[in-house]
């Protein structure tokens, strides 16, 4: 499955800078997409959206700057403690 990343600034702007790249992708490279918006200034809220329009949204931590405590699926009670396993999820709902 396909994901974009969606950044959503305070003043309502959105930016969708990395796009159509597999899931396993984003698992690999998280910490290091973090880095790069991180030093862009302003830190969005980020989320991922599939090419089905599924939403995951990283839970970040209070005090580690860009480590993820959690996944969520939007529009869903389910969690996931990383990502490989909430982009399995996604996978499976879309089967």
């Amino acid at each position: 499955m396909r994901w974009k990343l969606e950044l959503i600034y305070d003043d309502g702007r959105r930016e969708h800078p990395l796009a159509d790249l597999p899931g396993e992708w984003f698992a690999q490279n998280w910490l290091a997409v973090v880095g790069i918006i991180g030093r862009r200034g302003a830190f969005p809220r980020i989320r991922l959206i599939s090419e089905d329009s599924q939403v995951l949204v990283p839970v970040l931590s209070e005090t580690d700057l860009g480590q993820v405590e959690w996944w969520r699926v939007l529009g869903s009670p389910v969690v996931r403690p990383d990502l490989r396993s909430a982009l399995s999820y996604c996978q499976a709902q879309k089967d």
